[in-house]
């Protein structure tokens, strides 16, 4: 599965945010970085939480039911 675009509606600071991941580079590698708290950990967390299927109302450090 190739990720081309992680959209946040509102999830946690974010509303309205986009990250795109250009699908026509040629490359399968991309790096996220900058400086501390512009939100990195928020977007991995939204994209870890997407990937796990954890429902928007499920506390941060629970893992969903089974």
């Amino acid at each position: 599965m190739k990720i081309a675009r992680l959209s946040l509606e509102a999830f946690g600071a974010f509303s309205g945010r986009r990250l795109d991941f250009d699908p026509g580079s040629g490359t399968d590698f991309h790096v996220i970085y900058g400086p501390n708290e512009p939100g990195k950990s928020t977007m991995l967390r939204a994209l870890t939480r997407l990937l796990l299927r954890i429902g928007h109302r499920t506390a941060a450090g629970s893992l969903p039911p089974t």
